[in-house]
Parts: C-alpha cells; sequence; structure tokens
C-alpha cells in the first residue's frame, strides 16, 4: 500500500473512531447538547460545515475538538483515564495538518513519517480497545510501513539491512534492534513535539490556539524545507527513490536515477540542475533508465536544501 494511501486510510480510520466513541459516551439527554458540547468549540468554518445533531458530519480536526472539550466529561464518566488519548488526538491533529498537501517522500524522513505511524497506532489501538473486542485490521497495514520506513531509515543512516534468508534467531536480533532504533527516534521526536504543542484548555481561546498553531507548523515546516544536512538529504532521496520505483516498476533497480552510486553523487557533488547533471561520467548516463529523467526537478529540490 503506498503512504499516502495509508495516511488517509489512517485520518478515516481516526474519523470512525470518534465519530463512534462520541455517539457512545457523549451525553445527548439535553435538548441543547449540540449547542453546548459541540457548535461551542468548533470554529466558524466547522460550524458552517457542520449538520444539527450529526457527529457524522464532522471532520476529523473537528472531531478532535469536540473530544478535547468534553474530556472531562469522560473522565467523570470512567470511559477512560488520564490524559494520554486527548494528548494523542492533539498529536493526530497536528500530523493531520503537517501532511496535508504535501509530498511524503520528499517533505518528510523516514524517522518523522516513523513518529507519524507509531502515533496512529497507539492512538486507534486505544480507542478502538474503548468499546470493542476485535482487532483493527489497519494495524497490520500500519505494521509493513513501519518495517518498510525503518529499513529505509536505517540505510539513510549507514545501519545493516536485515535479509529475508536470516535465521530465525537473526531475525529476532534484528527485531529487537529495530524496535530500539524505534524507540530512541519516537522519544527524540516526543520531546520536540512536547516542546512545541500548545495545549487548549479553555474553549475562549480554542480557536486562536488552532491558528497559532497552524502557522506555527508553516513557520517550521519553511525553517525546516530549507535547513537539512546531507543524512536528512539521503533519506528524501530514498523515499523518493521507492516512489519512482512504484513509477516505472519495470526499470530494474541498477537502472534507476537513484541507485546508490548515483544517489550519492547527487549529494557529494551537490548535483542540483540539469547542467551539472549533464557532466556525470557518460558510462552512469547510459546507465541510467531515460524515462526517470522526469524526476530530476524533485531530486533537485532536496539537493537545494542540504545545507553544505
Amino acid at each position: 500500500m503506498h503512504l499516502e494511501v495509508l495516511l488517509n486510510d489512517l485520518e478515516k480510520e481516526a474519523t470512525k473512531e470518534l465519530v463512534n466513541l462520541l455517539d457512545e459516551n457523549l451525553d445527548t439527554s439535553n435538548n441543547s447538547w449540540w449547542q453546548f458540547k459541540v457548535i461551542k468549540c468548533l470554529s466558524p468554518i466547522q460550524q458552517q460545515h457542520s449538520i444539527k445533531n450529526d457527529i457524522n458530519s464532522l471532520d476529523l480536526s473537528a472531531l478532535i475538538n469536540v473530544f478535547s472539550y468534553n474530556y472531562s466529561e469522560f473522565l467523570t464518566q470512567n470511559v477512560f483515564k488520564g490524559y494520554e488519548l486527548r494528548s494523542l488526538a492533539l498529536t493526530i491533529r497536528s500530523i493531520r495538518n503537517s501532511i496535508a498537501h504535501q509530498s511524503m517522500s520528499t517533505s518528510f524522513t523516514s524517522d518523522m513519517i516513523l513518529y507519524f505511524l507509531i502515533t496512529y497506532k497507539i492512538f486507534l489501538n486505544k480507542i478502538h480497545d474503548i468499546n470493542n473486542v476485535d482487532k483493527l485490521l489497519i494495524i497490520e497495514d500500519i505494521n509493513k510501513e513501519l518495517l518498510i520506513q525503518m529499513e529505509r531509515y536505517q540505510e539513510a543512516h549507514g545501519q545493516p539491512i536485515s535479509t529475508q534468508n536470516e535465521s530465525k534467531t537473526n531475525d529476532t536480533k534484528e527485531e529487537n534492534k529495530t524496535l530500539s532504533y524505534l524507540e530512541k527516534i519516537i522519544n527524540d521526536l516526543d520531546q520536540i513535539k512536547s516542546n512545541k504543542q500548545e495545549i487548549i484548555t479553555t474553549n475562549e481561546n480554542m480557536e486562536e490556539t488552532e491558528q497559532n498553531i497552524n502557522e506555527a507548523e508553516k513557520s517550521d515546516n519553511y525553517a525546516n524545507e530549507n535547513k537539512i544536512d546531507s543524512i536528512e538529504a539521503r533519506d528524501l532521496l530514498i523515499g523518493l527513490r521507492e516512489d519512482i520505483r512504484r513509477i516505472y516498476p519495470d526499470i530494474p533497480r541498477e537502472n534507476g536515477i537513484l541507485r546508490i552510486d548515483m544517489l550519492q553523487l547527487f549529494i557529494t557533488k551537490k548535483i542540483n540542475k540539469i547542467e551539472k547533471f549533464n557532466l556525470l561520467p557518460n558510462e552512469l548516463l547510459e546507465k541510467t533508465n531515460k524515462k526517470q529523467l522526469d524526476q530530476l526537478e524533485k531530486i533537485f529540490s532536496i539537493i537545494n536544501r542540504i545545507n553544505y
């Protein structure tokens, strides 16, 4: 499954789970419940798109607003304990805003994608388990993508990549090593997120806070887009390489424009325009399938972001 398709499916799944939770646990006994428990915590635009007394009419961001606003009521009802789910929900909204209208392969490194996926996995598992005993099928898709992104992370950072012929013992060791890497990545990124994230405490400043978060994320994205190191660039190029392989599945890897030796040359030689690319040795250019040259601008855009 393509990563962008998976993330779109995860947003739909999170929307469905929140709708189910609110339908089950939101107190609607008062005739004015929609006004005081829903409309009151929505932005003007969200209010315009809502249908009275219909939780299903709300998008994910609006549902998270309602969920967060009524969280204390859910705690009182013992629907769950602690504030972890609220924190996860706000992080899901931040992820949704971050990835909107951006290419996953050229905008986000594998560690950030791992963070996105694991956050969704934890959130979906916890919220689904509240009123259900079955397991979410989409978790299997998340796990598959986690392994793909972990392999990408290991390659970008020069870590050994396991092969399919390894014994079960070695598989276990590699799995433990992978979990160790994931734990470090998530801990580091979680610290960054916790330093950035603003906590919404009252309805009066919810709309203003959401706007501030969006503006801060835009600013962060702008700064990140202009400052990456060579390892991050390598990571993004590996991600782009996988996208290119999906576009041209019949082209052998050894003829790909981002095969290992070419990828390294793009970075070390700062090949960021067609004139430089054409100066590469003929044997390298002749080995590169010409169909993939239409991806050069995407490659150049990543190279231009490297802080040499």
